[in-house]
């Protein structure tokens, strides 16, 4: 009995162990999601909203981060990408902030958001830059002009970099 009650305390301890390495892991990663705006309306002007296709990407994409933590959400001053930001920052009740892709600094970026979970927001050109300049080397190229489905996910875990990309 005194054996069988020793096991027993063994493998809760044991399980109770696993699960908070578990938990450590989790709490210290970093995660960014990093997509282009979805299509826009071809209007001639430098700023155009979102076309009917748009409008719906950016609900979809309010469905598929529905249930994802988020901290915070960065989008450029552009039309296209606040819209297509809209969805997710109504349901998670952020504050989307402005960023301008030309003046980040990705090492201070990274420090800044360490544990945290971001969604960024860009353009065919600057979204896999972005991603590229956390990652620290070139995977992804230009976004093809035709293509709004790319999600970039990069995790950092402790200081080892997962990149992928969903569509």
């Amino acid at each position: 009995m005194k054996r069988l009650i020793l096991v027993s305390l063994l493998v809760i301890i044991s399980c109770k162990t696993e699960s908070k390495l578990k938990s450590n892991a989790i709490n210290n990663s970093t995660t960014f999601y990093f997509f282009r705006h979805a299509e826009k309306e071809f209007d001639g002007t430098h700023n155009p909203d979102l076309s009917i296709a748009g409008k719906k990407r950016a609900q979809n994409y309010g469905t598929y981060f529905k249930d994802i933590k988020i901290d915070a959400i960065y989008t450029t001053d552009f039309k296209r990408t606040k819209n297509t930001i809209q969805p997710i920052a109504e349901n998670k009740k952020l504050e989307p902030i402005i960023y301008n892709p030309s003046q980040i600094n990705y090492t201070d970026f990274v420090s800044e958001h360490k544990n945290q979970t971001l969604l960024i927001v860009g353009h065919s050109n600057t979204t896999p830059d972005f991603a590229n300049k956390i990652i620290g080397k070139m995977t992804y190229d230009q976004i093809d002009e035709n293509n709004f489905s790319n999600i970039y996910k990069v995790t950092i875990i402790n200081s080892k970099i997962i990149s992928e990309l969903l569509k």
